[in-house]
């Protein structure tokens, strides 16, 4: 399994909501992409390349690396997180594939106003991409992603599905551009939504 890595975790903490130090907070889209390839490439300044490129051609344009992936605790002030991980990926000489799988379970302790009756808020779901490199210069990613909060006393549940298609290419020696496009589905009794979006950029560098 050189080409793959696993990653598995189950942690126990405490948060303030806002100590992204902590083991049971949220990790990023780019900390979940770098750990799975370490196994890929040890080294950490061309896993970095690596990792921007894995993430610019799996994943919808304008995707934001920094961003959350996987549960994040939905009340405010101290609380205990219990969360898994299941992570997965796959680089071969023209598909990588990448799988995370999550379930999280948060109960407030200081009776925050905010929280519900017992301050528990329940979520699962998860986020996979394929992407296939047609030739050097092009590359077509299908990504899907799904979050679903259960429902307690006092919160609704509600569910978040979305499904993006996606294409890169090199369009010259300097000029890259790149093409989404997505649909997502919010199930929620207060709030629901669909939403269809078409994206695209072009980028020049000097």
């Amino acid at each position: 399994m050189a080409r793959s890595s696993i990653r598995i975790s189950s942690v126990r903490d405490v948060s303030n909501g806002a100590d992204t130090r902590s083991v049971a907070s949220p990790i990023t889209l780019y900390q979940l992409v770098s750990s799975q390839l370490i196994a890929v490439e040890p080294d950490p300044v061309l896993r970095d390349r690596l990792v921007q490129a894995f993430i610019a051609a799996s994943y919808p344009v304008g995707t934001d690396p920094s961003q959350f992936v996987g549960a994040v605790p939905l009340a405010a002030g101290i609380t205990l997180i219990r969360r898994e991980d299941l992570g997965f990926s796959y680089s071969g000489l023209r598909t990588t594939l990448s799988l995370l799988v999550f379930s999280s379970d948060s109960k407030v302790l200081d009776g925050t106003p905010q929280a519900s009756s017992d301050g528990r808020v329940r979520q699962w779901g998860y986020t996979g991409s394929l992407a296939y490199k047609l030739n050097p210069l092009d590359t077509v990613s299908l990504t899907g992603s799904q979050q679903r909060t259960l429902s307690n006393e006092v919160r609704r549940g509600n569910d978040l599905k979305s499904l993006s298609l996606g294409w890169t290419g090199q369009l010259g020696r300097r000029v890259s551009s790149s093409l989404s496009l997505r649909h997502a589905v919010f199930s929620s009794d207060t709030n629901p939504y669909k939403e269809s979006a078409l994206s695209g950029s072009v980028s020049l560098r000097f």
